[in-house]
């Protein structure tokens, strides 16, 4: 008869067995706490990082986009929470993101998805390293262009994202200098004081995140001839060209952002020229672009506007780093993206005669600057154009 055998577990194996199976659990503990961490929960607010949409608690001006190659020159932009973005720019509509910008809300935007960019980034609105807690502000040419917010503008608050604690603000600046009067003969007359700043600008300081821009109306005729306008103290031009005026009144910018901006706070970045696509005339000359339904699809390069050059030239004289966006090239493409007769409410049933080649629709193509400007300060790095 065979002998029945025992079970006995040795004291050794029983605690390098119970220590395996502590090991195991640990793990699996630590694994799903860090996998249920970085996975936001569908119940959670998210802000889709594809688009350039708001601020948090910062003051912050005007910010461009670039069309050169581009170096990191190693400092560190400020893009932590509590701060102020402010933006002075030339143009309202193009400079602002949000989708319902209009309706006097601002709200993440959810924008079409940018090739160059991750497509599926989201965090928390509660985490956003650039919303959240920021101010911003934007100084633009037109309240016209407003669409109903010229109140909200007299005070430099569009808007406020309660999700973020972000509030917008815009200010009207055409040239970022001085619109006056002087007399001329036996009249008293318009003129551009290219030698003092715009009257606004006490509220561009303390920004974290500043963005500038003026080129729009440097185009109109009566800044283009020159003729009895430009001002430099109690001296008008008779005649002066506007290239050298507008290098004159960036010449002033720029001195007063040397003298007020502190550098080590606040980040500036300035927007360059958007082009228009008028074909046969200018805007009042049957100038259009209704036709246009896709955008250009060329590969030659045009060369760069000479106030873009403008623009590089006087921001390389600066103490005070300065970023320049530079979103001419890619706009260029962009014919397709203009108001044109549909930027107009239809008169007697018919549509405008005037057609808008100048401005941009939205959403559209100021949402792709936006994106630009958004992965920018996500990076946490500042750039300088190198061509």
């Amino acid at each position: 008869m065979e002998r029945q055998r025992s079970f006995i577990i040795k004291p050794t194996r029983l605690f390098l067995l119970s220590l395996t199976v502590s090991f195991s659990l640990l793990f699996s503990f630590l694994f799903s706490s860090w996998v249920f961490k970085i996975t936001p929960s569908a119940s959670s607010n998210e802000t889709n990082l594809r688009s350039f949409s708001g601020f948090s608690a910062i003051k912050a001006q005007t910010f461009i986009a670039f069309t050169g190659n581009f170096s990191v020159n190693g400092r560190k932009g400020s893009t932590s929470r509590g701060t102020h973005f402010l933006q002075a720019a030339d143009s309202p509509r193009e400079a602002l993101s949000p989708r319902n910008e209009w309706n006097g809300e601002l709200e993440s935007s959810e924008v079409e998805e940018f090739s160059d960019f991750p497509s599926n980034i989201s965090v928390s609105k509660s985490e956003d390293p650039i919303l959240g807690g920021n101010n911003f502000a934007e100084a633009a040419d037109s309240t016209e262009r407003a669409l109903g917010l010229s109140d909200e503008l007299k005070d430099g608050i569009l808007g406020y994202a309660q999700d973020y604690q972000c509030s917008v603000e815009y200010y009207l600046s055409h040239f970022l200098v001085r619109e006056s009067k002087a007399r001329i003969g036996q009249k008293r007359k318009q003129t551009l004081r290219i030698d003092a700043i715009d009257r606004s600008s006490s509220r561009w300081r303390g920004a974290d995140i500043l963005v500038f821009n003026s080129a729009h109306w440097w185009s109109h005729y009566k800044t283009k001839a020159g003729l009895n306008y430009y001002q430099e103290g109690d001296y008008v031009h008779s005649h002066l060209d506007a290239n050298i005026a507008y290098k004159r009144a960036l010449v002033t910018w720029a001195s007063w952002v040397d003298k007020y901006i502190n550098p080590t706070k606040t980040q500036v970045f300035f927007r360059s020229s958007a082009p228009s696509h008028f074909s046969g005339g200018e805007w009042n000359a049957g100038g259009h672009c209704r036709e246009s339904t896709q955008p250009l699809n060329y590969t030659h390069t045009r060369n760069a506007p000479e106030k873009n050059l403008i623009v590089e030239e006087v921001v390389k004289q600066m103490r005070t780093p300065v970023t320049v966006l530079n979103i001419t090239s890619l706009s260029g493409f962009r014919i397709d993206g203009h108001p044109s007769v549909f930027g107009r409410k239809p008169e007697n049933g018919k549509p405008s005669r005037i057609e808008d080649c100048s401005h941009w629709c939205l959403p559209g193509v100021p949402d792709t600057w936006n994106e630009l400007l958004y992965f920018y300060l996500l990076s946490g790095k500042r750039l300088i154009s190198t061509g």
